[in-house]
């Protein structure tokens, strides 16, 4: 039917065995015999999903700042200046100015000004600013 495979009656599928819905992800989340080290296993599962935000929260829960780390290179590299932020502040880290550049000209590259706008506000750089404020106007 229309490419959708379902899992056969009563099994998930290996990808849903590890990657819990939501109540499930909140229940590992607070469920204090949940080790550390499972809990990594956890942000590591929806890091190779590309899951970044549920990975970061299962690292954060961990302490697991290599983790931290992995989270905060990929919000360079694919412009999220929302992720640099909460993995800066995690690791006490404040972000150089280039280092929000790069993350605010991925962003505006790919359109998505309100987040170029985020990172050029961190940096400052007000040419930078005033061009996305133009550019969200028209």
């Amino acid at each position: 039917m229309g490419g959708y495979d379902p899992a056969p009656f009563g099994k998930e599928r290996p990808l849903m065995s590890k990657l819990r819905s939501c109540l499930k992800k909140r229940d590992l989340l607070h469920n204090p015999q949940v080790s550390p080290e499972q809990l990594s296993q956890y942000g590591r599962d929806y890091l190779g999903e590309g899951r970044l935000v549920d990975a970061l929260d299962f690292f954060e829960k961990a302490r697991d700042l290599d983790g931290i780390r992995r989270i905060r290179e990929e919000s360079i590299l694919e412009g999220d200046p929302f992720l640099l932020y909460q993995t800066s502040k995690f690791l006490k880290e404040s972000p150089l100015p280039e280092v929000w550049r790069k993350v605010g000209e991925k962003a505006l590259a790919e359109g998505r000004l309100q987040q170029a706008l985020t990172a050029f506000k961190a940096v400052p750089d007000e040419e930078q600013m005033e061009k996305i404020q133009i550019m969200l106007r028209s």
